[in-house]
């Protein structure tokens, strides 16, 4: 469309400095280059601004949620090597809530999916129900990450280990929704 407008504008200049229009059609007024050339360089550096935030914010946002999901991986590898095999219940039950903090993150952050859905496989109908109730699905996986950990009858240090590795997990989640919630400044975005 705008190639078009271009394309007639082209042409209907041309006509008429060849003067093949009819002389009633008045010539396009031709505006003077200067305006342009004095404000060029602010917008640019308004568009510069501005997509250095957004590429910013946006890099800041992919490191964040990857140490989300290397913590819950480390999370997992230390769940399988300091809850004894015969636990089984809570083996299983620890690495589904870690599952389910990643797809609820992931969910919180985007909004795009119902989280019903994300988590139908991983978490039992109860626990799913409990989960989709709670004001902030991520921190819930985490009170029930917490609670399973004080419960599994381990000796103290895998429970401080442990626990330190959640609060790493509580950290990357809020630098995440600080990002969510942080709007670009209004003056990057009012004139572009």
């Amino acid at each position: 469309m705008l190639f078009m407008c271009h394309a007639a504008v082209a042409i209907y200049q041309t006509l008429h400095a060849m003067q093949q229009l009819p002389a009633m059609l008045p010539p396009l007024p031709i505006i003077p280059i200067e305006p342009f050339q004095l404000t060029s360089f602010a917008l640019s550096l308004l568009l510069v601004f501005r997509t250095n935030s957004s590429y910013g914010r946006w890099y800041e946002g992919r490191r964040r949620f990857g140490r989300i999901t290397t913590t819950c991986r480390d999370i997992c590898r230390q769940i399988l090597a300091l809850v004894p095999r015969g636990n089984v219940a809570c083996r299983s039950m620890m690495a589904r809530w870690l599952i389910a903090f990643c797809r609820a993150s992931k969910w919180y952050i985007r909004e795009d999916e119902p989280l019903e859905e994300e988590l139908t496989a991983w978490l039992e109908p109860h626990e799913l129900r409990q989960l989709v109730a709670s004001p902030h699905p991520p921190n819930f996986c985490m009170l029930v990450l917490s609670h399973g950990v004080a419960t599994a009858g381990l000796q103290q240090y895998a429970v401080v280990r442990l626990q330190e590795s959640l609060g790493a997990l509580s950290q990357s989640l809020s630098a995440c929704d600080r990002i969510l919630n942080t709007p670009i400044p209004l003056s990057y975005t009012r004139h572009t």
